[in-house]
């Protein structure tokens, strides 16, 4: 009696394991197409920001310093294609005077450096 109860209990997943992978949709075996999924040739993946606030310390043509906490000072280096946001609209003027609020959303480089992205001057409510 106990051998006809063991030997389905014990033969049964031993099936599974060496044969379920060709049962319908349990992975089994795929095609090409659905190993690897179609890519656009303008698709890039979107970067992750960092975002820091802080006042302008120090401003230059290719970097600027934002003192963030205390004495904390980051560096960031300015994109290319950076975009300097004064309330929602992009602000004509590109340079940053030292002493106002910013907001920066920055990218970090493989070299740990901070690279601006987008920059929100944060104006005082009137």
């Amino acid at each position: 009696m106990t051998h006809r109860f063991l030997f389905p209990v014990l033969t049964l997943p031993l099936a599974v394991g060496l044969f379920g992978q060709y049962l319908p949709g349990t992975g089994g075996r795929q095609s090409r197409q659905q190993r690897t999924a179609p890519t656009k040739k303008n698709d890039t993946p979107s970067e992750l920001l960092f975002k820091f606030e802080g006042v302008v310390k120090e401003s230059s043509k290719k970097e600027f310093v934002v003192e963030v906490e205390g004495d904390q000072s980051l560096t960031f280096r300015r994109a290319k294609d950076i975009k300097v946001l004064d309330d929602k609209e992009a602000a004509t003027d590109k340079s940053l005077p030292v002493g106002i609020k910013v907001a920066v959303e920055a990218k970090r480089e493989m070299n740990g450096d901070l690279t601006a992205r987008i920059v929100h001057v944060m104006t005082p409510p009137k």
